[in-house]
């Protein structure tokens, strides 16, 4: 079994792929975990659920029409971030699966190459 040429090349493509994603993976990990730790320390409305309801506690928030939203913003950007991270995470497992398959169709074209030069 040897692959066409248009496989070859899409396995050698999605080699590379693979591994770019090591290092865009890492970056864009980093960045949600400095948007998150930004958020946390800089702008705790949008990142710190308790900071944010101290301030509601003690009144520095006066207008009541948005007490909600601003309850509930730091969770859902916190979820967000959680789900944005969970992506990530899920985009690894998959590119290491792909990996771990695009091997194994280079071990098999090793193989088959080593039988051609053996016969």
């Amino acid at each position: 079994m040897s692959l066409s040429g248009k496989d070859a090349e899409f396995v050698a493509k999605r080699r590379q792929l693979i591994n770019a994603w090591r290092y865009v993976g890492g970056l864009l990990s980093l960045a949600v975990a400095g948007l998150a730790l930004y958020l946390w320390l800089r702008v705790p409305l949008l990142g710190n659920p308790f900071v944010t309801a101290r301030r509601v506690e003690a009144g520095d928030i006066a207008d009541t029409t948005l007490l909600l939203s601003v309850v509930m913003l730091p969770v859902i950007v916190t979820v967000l971030l959680v789900v944005v991270a969970a992506l990530i995470a899920v985009i690894y497992r998959a590119l290491a699966h792909e990996n771990r398959h695009i091997a194994i169709i280079e071990k098999l074209q090793r193989l088959e190459r080593r039988r051609a030069t053996d016969t």
